[in-house]
Parts: C-alpha cells; structure tokens; sequence
C-alpha cells in the first residue's frame, strides 16, 4: 500500500503544480494594470482545473471504496508510521507552520486587521507544535489521549480564523478572482483537518478525509501562485504536507477485510442398539401405525 500512498501523494502534488501554473498565468494576463480582472479564457481555464482536480478525486476515492481494502477507523492504526522518517518529517512540517505563524506575527502589522491576523499568528504556532505531538501518539493502539484531542483541534481553529481573516480583509475587493482561490483552498484544508479530527474524537469518516486531504492539498499548493505574504505562503506550504502526510498513513495503513472463519461442522453422534430399540418402540406404539 506504500506503492499507491506515494502515487496519491505524486499525482496530488502534480495536479497542484498544474494549478497553480495556471493560477500565476492568469495574475499576469487576466488583470488589469489597476487590478481589476479582464474578460480571458484563463479565468474559464483556472475554474476548469479546480472542477477537473475535484472529480478526479473524487473517482480516485471511489476506486477505493470498490477495491475491497478496509480503512482503519481508530486513530493509532489509522495514522501510525512504522518507518524512522515518520517522527522527524511531522516535525519539520510542524516546523514550518510555526515559522510561518512567526513571520506573519511579526509582518501582520502591515495587513488589515492587525489584530485578527496576530491571532491567527498565535493558531499557526500552536498548530505547528502540536500537530507532530499528535502524530507521535499515533504510534500507541487503542483510542486517541485526551490531549490529541485538542492538539488535532488547533488547525481547525486556526483554519476557522484564516477564513474569517481572508473575509475581512477582502470584503471590500468587488475584484472576486483575487481571493477566490485563497478562500477555496482555505476551505478545502479547514475540512481536511475537520476529518482528521474525527479520528481523535472517535467519528472517524476515512473517504470524506481522504478526500479532502488530497484536494485540501491540490488547493495549497495552487494557491502559491497567489501574490500573498511570506508567511502565509509557508503555513499553506505546511498545511499542504500536513494533508499529503495524513493521506499517505490513511492509504498506507488500509487492510485486507477480515473474512470470518466458518463455523465447525457438528458431526452427529453414532447410532446405539438402545437408540435403535428405543425408535422400534415409539413405531409399535404409535396410533397410526397400528
């Protein structure tokens, strides 16, 4: 299963490097000097991609829904690594979400709202930190700590307060192609790591995260192409390997369904002279018989 986790993860990057091609395509020919967006065939062209990413995922998803493998539905078997790289890759795509929480910490001056963005700052960073910790308690059997709990709840929270800063700070552009597609991936990742959660708190829904793992993905990296501060582009970076690494251990950790063994055959007990006697008897006395 490792073979197809690392073409998922291949085909999901590539789809987001096609996107976001297309993307930067059209902030070079599809706007304005002043900003506003031209009538182009490459608005057509980016919104086709994003629909075309969409449905191939989403028949990528059925084909393992019909193949007969079983995804695991308990948080350790589910998202449990059994290579040394598992522990030290969580950390360096934590590492990057915190930097990136740094970077707008210290840059968000500069940006409306200054004082949503450095609370979103402060989200990224505790999501940084605490989402390898999740990932190391994957590692143990049996039903997720309370602890991951919350660790698993932080991006969706900070991903809730991404939304609602973007909002703002775009509520007055009537120009809707320059953050349409920094909402969209926004979105995208916010239900990624609302599934993932599922696993902490018991709700497990392995396609729908599956799902939104590898389009959450394709829409971060597309979304690089975006004229965005530096540290956005690193938490949409990191976000992106968050998600890739969860579908990986999603895929890589599916099984075989366990077929039942069938029940022993009771062989019947052999035949006595009492029991033969016994049948001569109820013959002779039956009523209508005689």
């Amino acid at each position: 299963m490792r073979k197809n986790a690392l073409t998922i993860c291949c085909f999901s990057c590539a789809a987001g490097a096609i996107g976001a091609f297309f993307r930067w395509l059209q902030n070079q020919l599809a706007f304005e000097e002043n900003g506003l967006s031209k009538h182009s065939p490459l608005n057509a062209a980016v919104a086709l991609v994003i629909a075309a990413a969409a449905v191939w995922m989403y028949f990528l998803v059925r084909h393992y829904m019909k193949s007969g493998l079983r995804p695991r539905e308990d948080f350790g078997p589910a998202l449990r690594g059994t290579t040394k790289l598992y522990t030290p890759v969580s950390w360096i795509i934590g590492a990057l979400m915190l930097l990136g929480g740094l970077i707008l910490f210290v840059t968000g001056t500069n940006m409306a709202n200054p004082i949503l963005v450095r609370v979103l700052a402060a989200f990224t960073v505790l999501s940084g930190v605490f989402f390898p910790m999740a990932m190391s308690a994957a590692k143990n059997d049996g039903p997720a700590p309370g602890a991951v709990c919350l660790y698993l709840t932080l991006p969706v929270a900070q991903f809730c307060i991404w939304l609602i800063t973007c909002y703002k700070q775009n509520s007055t552009n009537p120009v809707v192609w320059q953050y349409a597609v920094e909402i969209i991936a926004i979105s995208a990742a916010l239900l990624g790591f609302y599934y993932l959660a599922g696993y902490a708190y018991g709700r497990p829904s392995p396609y729908k995260s599956l799902y939104f793992d590898m389009f959450g993905s394709f829409m971060c990296i597309m979304s690089l192409a975006d004229d965005i501060f530096f540290g956005e582009k690193l938490m949409f970076i990191s976000a992106a390997a968050m998600l890739l690494f969860t579908a990986w251990m999603n895929i890589a950790n599916m099984c075989q369904p366990e077929i039942p063994a069938p029940e022993p055959v009771q062989k019947p007990a052999p035949i006595t002279e009492n029991d033969i006697g016994s049948i001569i008897e109820e013959v002779r006395d039956d009523p209508e018989i005689k």
